[in-house]
């Protein structure tokens, strides 16, 4: 009888509170997965215009720097008077070395210039000639390729030549620069990876001279730094390996990388490739995690360097909010203790009467005719009173 009272209660706040936690958890999970799908659309357009800016910064400056007075000199008519009985030999050796000195004392000026505003010392700075022979460079200066001609392989130089100012995003794979191609005509003057590069003409008396080409490792600490601009974790993919990524474990980068290799991943970065657009938001697991993703091709980046931008925001660090939600799961076992006190107490007030009832019955039933029924409730209380007079007719009194 208890349990009768009790269940359908206690089924009924089980159901009702369980069926709202659920809708809700579900509801609010949903609208904030919207919301960070929202949010990672947009960060293409965001990281565009912060790459634009610093590309633009970067290009102003190597062309600013091009035609600074210690460039523009390197590059002058040597002032070194011929002897008279000096060899064409010696002196145009002599010269070749004046002109060597110059180039390497404005590199060197140029590169103090970097480091009086605390930026990044650029990986590399070099100068080449008219034809894209390199002349002078800051890492071992006369080391090779001081004499090879760089302008085949890195773009930047070869658009220099042309009379442009240029900036790009470039790697040594798959040039004559990659160690694996084994070209005898290059040496390792670049093999850091991916680089933002920009080189700029050099001019004297209105003819072209030569160019400044410097390059930046698009490192980890780069791509870092981009992650909390952005405020979402970032990876740099180039020719479908992880080439930076903000996350600091080991295991987070072969994470990424396994999943890259998906064929449904690498179609959607291929796509983006292809079609120079974002892609749309796609889900991958980075360490066992749920991750939502947006891929976007690399600011101005070559089709044979082609690199793409992987923003990956974290659904459980989006939804951990949503945690308060289990309150509702507290409040909802408080109240059912409460309707299983509460259905205690109210089966015993209902209950114990009815009982009392029972007892005096069976004590008729045993031929104690004189038993009368004192129930004292508000429920059954007239039950026992009816009783009595039922007994009283029934044996006379």
């Amino acid at each position: 009888m208890r349990a009768k009272i009790i269940l359908p209660n206690f089924i009924a706040v089980l159901l009702l509170g369980l069926t709202g936690f659920f809708y809700l958890n579900n509801d609010l999970r949903q609208h904030e997965i919207q919301r960070l799908k929202a949010d990672l659309l947009r960060q293409p357009a965001i990281l565009n215009a912060v790459e634009g800016f610093r590309s633009t910064t970067l290009l102003e400056n190597v062309r600013l720097s091009a035609q600074s007075a210690i460039m523009r000199q390197a590059f002058a008519p040597p002032e070194i008077d011929k002897k008279e009985d000096e060899t064409d030999e010696h002196y145009e050796k002599l010269v070749g070395v004046a002109w060597f000195e110059a180039c390497v004392q404005a590199i060197k000026s140029y590169e103090q210039s970097w480091s009086e505003t605390g930026q990044k010392k650029p990986e590399f700075i070099f100068l080449t000639d008219r034809n894209g022979v390199v002349v002078a460079r800051n890492i071992t200066p006369n080391a090779c390729p001081a004499g090879k001609n760089v302008a085949e392989a890195v773009p930047v130089v070869r658009r220099a030549l042309d009379g442009f100012a240029t900036y790009d995003v470039w790697s040594a794979a798959g040039s004559p620069f990659d160690p694996k191609n084994a070209d005898p005509r290059y040496c390792q003057l670049i093999n850091t990876g991916l680089l933002e590069m920009a080189a700029a003409p050099i001019w004297f008396d209105e003819e072209l001279k030569g160019t400044l080409v410097v390059g930046l490792e698009i490192s980890n600490g780069t791509t870092q730094r981009k992650a909390n601009m952005l405020g979402y974790d970032f990876a740099v993919v180039k020719d479908f390996d992880v080439h930076t990524l903000s996350f600091k474990t080991d295991t987070a980068r072969q994470s990424v990388d396994s999943w890259i290799d998906k064929p449904e991943i690498t179609s959607i970065i291929e796509n983006s490739i292809e079609s120079q657009l974002p892609s749309d938001v796609f889900e991958m697991q980075v360490e066992g995690e749920s991750y939502l993703a947006i891929a976007a091709p690399q600011y101005k980046t070559e089709p044979e360097d082609a690199t793409v931008n992987i923003v990956m925001a974290s659904m459980t660090e989006a939804t951990t909010h949503l945690g308060s939600l289990y309150v509702l799961l507290i409040i909802m076992g408080i109240a059912l203790l409460g309707v299983f006190a509460a259905g205690i107490i109210l089966a015993n007030h209902f209950l114990a009467p009815v009982v009392a009832i029972e007892d005096g019955l069976l004590k008729v039933i045993n031929g104690a005719y004189n038993y009368r029924f004192d129930v004292k409730s508000a429920e059954v209380g007239g039950l026992s009173y009816r009783i009595n007079q039922l007994i009283g007719v029934l044996t006379g009194e």
